[in-house]
This record gives C-alpha cells, sequence and structure tokens, in this order.
C-alpha cells in the first residue's frame, strides 16, 4: 500500500488515502511520506474473532471472513470522504467488498489491488489439516470465494500482484486484469558483517502460512543441519511472533519476535529461509531480501507467480534433505553465494525496479481516466 502511494505521488497525482486501524495492522503515518499531495485518514475497527459471532455465522450464508470489516462508522465516513469526487478510486484489498455497493454509487472507476487469492489461502490450509478444523476451513473458504468473486466483478479493472494470480482471476471474471507486481526500492550499501554460520527467517509470525511453513523447517530441517553442525543458529523474527515459537525449545534456535529494522537484520545472518507450502501472491520479502543481495532459499510455493525464476539466483526445493544440504553448503562455503546475490539483485531491477512499474501504472490509469 505504501509502495503504491509513493508511486502515485511520483507520478504527481493528488491521494486521499482512507484505511482501516485494526489491532493487527494498526495505522502508522509515518510509515508514508510527508508530501503536500498526501491526504490519510483512518477509522478504528474491531476485527478480532469472536466464538459466538462465528457460531451464529455457521447458520447464515455469509462469509464469516468478510462480515467482520463492515462497520456503519466505516460506511459513514467512507460515504463523506467520496464526496470530494475522485478521477479513480483505488482499492486495496477484497476486504473492502462490504463497501462495494457505496463505491460504485460515486460513479468513478473501481480498481482492485488484488495482493492474492484469497479464499485459496484457506482451502489450502483445510487441506492440510485434520477434521474437524478442515471441515470448517472449507466452509470459510468456499463462502469467502463468493465474496471474492463479486469483488472481483464488481471492479472496472484489477491489478493482480502477480501473474499466476491473473490467470486464476482471469478464469473467474470477465473484469480486465493487468499484472502489476509490487516495486522494490534501490537499497543502500551495508556495511554489516554477516555471522559464521547462521541463517534466518523474517516474516509476519501471526499469518498461518508462515506458522505452518516454520513448523516444517525447525521439525524437519534445522534438526539435521545441527546433527552436522552444532554451531549453526537460525536466526526467527517477524511481527506479532506467536507463544508457540517464542517458547520453542531447539538448540541453535533464537527468536528474536519483532525487528526494529529489517535490512538490518536480513544483512546479518546469511540465508534467508523461506519455507512455505499455501498462500498465493508475491512474496515481498524475497524481493527485498534478493535486491540487498541476501541469498534466498525457499520452497516452489513461496516463488510461485515470480517471472523467469531461472534469473533470480534463488535456490529452490521442496525437498528437506536438499534444504539441509543448500543451508550446510552455503554456511561452510558462503563465498560461493556471491555470484548468487549478483544475479538478485539485476533480477530485481529488470523486473521490479520503481521506474518500470511507475510506467505501467501511471499509462493504465491514463486509460480508464479518459
Amino acid at each position: 500500500m505504501q509502495r503504491v502511494t509513493e508511486s502515485f505521488l511520483r507520478s504527481g497525482h493528488k491521494v486521499d488515502l482512507f484505511s482501516l486501524d485494526t489491532y493487527k495492522h494498526p495505522f502508522d503515518i509515518e510509515s508514508f511520506p510527508q508530501n503536500k499531495n498526501l491526504n490519510a485518514v483512518s477509522i478504528s475497527i474491531n476485527l478480532k474473532n469472536s466464538i459466538v459471532d462465528g457460531l451464529k455465522n455457521l447458520f447464515s450464508n455469509r462469509s464469516y471472513i468478510m462480515e467482520r470489516f463492515y462497520d456503519q462508522r466505516v460506511a459513514s465516513a467512507l460515504e463523506k470522504q467520496l464526496e470530494n469526487g475522485y478521477d479513480i478510486i483505488w482499492v486495496e484489498s477484497i476486504f473492502w467488498q462490504p463497501y462495494l455497493e457505496l463505491l460504485r454509487k460515486a460513479n468513478t472507476p473501481v480498481v482492485l489491488r488484488s495482493h492474492n487469492i484469497e479464499h485459496a489461502i484457506w482451502r489450502e490450509l483445510a487441506f492440510s489439516s485434520a477434521f474437524p478444523k478442515s471441515w470448517y476451513l472449507r466452509l470459510l473458504s468456499r463462502r469467502l470465494r463468493k465474496e471474492e468473486k463479486k469483488m472481483w466483478e464488481g471492479s472496472d479493472t484489477i491489478f493482480s500482484i502477480s501473474s499466476s494470480d491473473s490467470a486464476v482471476i482471469s478464469a473467474h471474471t470477465g473484469t480486465p486484469v493487468i499484472d502489476f507486481p509490487m516495486s522494490v526500492a534501490k537499497p543502500g550499501v551495508s556495511e554489516d558483517v554477516i555471522q559464521k554460520n547462521s541463517c534466518f527467517h523474517l516474516g509476519a509470525m501471526d499469518w498461518i502460512p508462515n506458522q505452518e511453513g516454520m513448523r516444517w523447517f525447525l521439525n524437519d530441517v534445522w534438526p539435521g543441519i545441527m546433527s552436522e553442525m552444532n554451531d549453526a543458529r537460525f536466526h526467527l523474527a517477524g511481527r506479532r511472533m506467536t507463544p508457540e515459537f517464542k517458547q520453542w525449545k531447539s538448540p541453535g534456535v533464537l527468536v528474536h519476535s519483532k525487528v526494529s529494522d529489517a535490512k538490518a537484520f536480513r544483512s546479518k545472518y546469511g540465508m534467508m529461509a523461506v519455507p512455505l507450502f499455501s498462500g498465493s501472491g508475491l512474496r515481498i520479502k524475497i524481493l527485498e531480501a534478493l535486491a540487498e543481495g541476501v541469498p534466498v532459499l525457499a520452497t516452489s510455493k513461496a516463488v510461485e507467480g515470480m517471472p523467469k525464476l531461472h534469473d533470480t539466483g534463488i535456490f529452490i526445493s521442496d525437498d528437506p534433505k536438499e534444504w539441509r544440504r543448500i543451508l550446510t553448503t552455503s554456511m561452510h562455503r558462503p563465498e560461493e553465494g556471491l555470484s548468487r546475490r549478483l544475479k538478485g539483485k539485476a533480477y530485481i531491477q529488470n523486473h521490479f525496479s520503481e521506474e518500470s512499474l511507475d510506467q505501467i501504472l501511471s499509462r493504465q490509469l491514463e486509460s480508464l481516466i479518459d
């Protein structure tokens, strides 16, 4: 959201930003550029799950995930905001679907920025869960799929974050879909010294796919590495670290919880491990790591949607034995990762530079306004 806002401003547009302030994602105006053409408004909303509301929802045909996002105070504030009149309404989440009718009343092109295929995440989690949790997750997925499709069909254009997501969306709606990945700014030069025999993971640890992948890594990959290298260290960090991982007891595992400077953290601990087996969209943390010259080891799901994978320099495998081999080799001979780090930097510049994506955004928006 910040990246797209910056792109609008670089192109000379005036932007009114209307967002929800939640317990998981509190609104932070400092995250956005100080610019005379940017006006930010935020409305607080309670999105905490309720067992009572969840049980009541079972007897309806609505999506419990989606209906939590409707609040009359938000609707009133949004209606007043829309009185200002706009050339484009840019929507950064399918969870504005409860307000879609209100947005359409503005008689302004509505553009959806799709970050992932939300219902597919829940479906994949259902497949990896046991009954009765699997049954409930499938129910959530089916209901959310209907709501997600309504948002696709109610938009004039969809800007999808990855080509694989674009293919899925195009198969289910006639709304035009445009590939539009996230841009990555050129990082400064890091002077940090990489700690010997280390690797790391950095990500939002309240996200279920991250939790699922980390359990696989800590149970199936890391013990084998420790059996070969008892001085190896794995650094786990990310916002909203759950008690499960805060209290994880395993030799060589260091839990940092939230870090204040993600770039500085990535520069210290060698290779970044990204074990994912569910989810969709584009992994922003992988793009940032590549841009900074950080070597990456990922599952095939984690790199889904990235173009020309052979150019990325990423190590890709779903086999825990191969993961152990790659990580131990990188720790023994870190200099061998230099060529891959240079390849990753070039890949980001070729496919995700701010300049090229600014041009795509400006061109497409001009066609909508015309």
